[in-house]
């Protein structure tokens, strides 16, 4: 679920959290992020490596608008580093996993947007 972040084929009514370093990346990750007035960050992973990135200041300013994205590029630009020499291997899916597709918007398996697998133990 957290790799959507990444994907700009996701058929989401804004555009993705990553869509503006996914043309950096090589492999498939998957990852959070965040922001507020004073500060942002990105966390992501993949089996080989977790990188988690913060970008704020420590008197607790408020960020300018030219301080947005830092911790996203920081983030793609170290990673890439790291895996440029790496196999790209992904999670293999326990057998006790049930898929089920709901709707982007509403979380619910009734709508008309069921492009997002959910999972959940059974």
């Amino acid at each position: 679920m957290l790799t959507h972040m990444f994907d700009t084929g996701v058929k989401w009514p804004w555009s993705v959290t990553g869509s503006s370093i996914t043309a950096d990346l090589t492999h498939k990750y998957s990852g959070k992020s965040g922001s507020t007035d004073y500060d942002n960050w990105m966390v992501v992973y993949n089996p080989q490596i977790t990188i988690g990135v913060w970008t704020g200041y420590d008197s607790n300013d408020k960020l300018l608008k030219t301080d947005s994205g830092f911790a996203k590029q920081i983030w793609a630009e170290l990673i890439e580093y790291y895996m440029k020499d790496k196999e790209d291997l992904w999670f293999t899916e326990p057998e006790f996993i049930a898929k089920k597709k709901l709707d982007l918007i509403s979380g619910k398996p009734d709508g008309s947007n069921l492009d997002f697998v959910y999972y959940k133990t059974t």
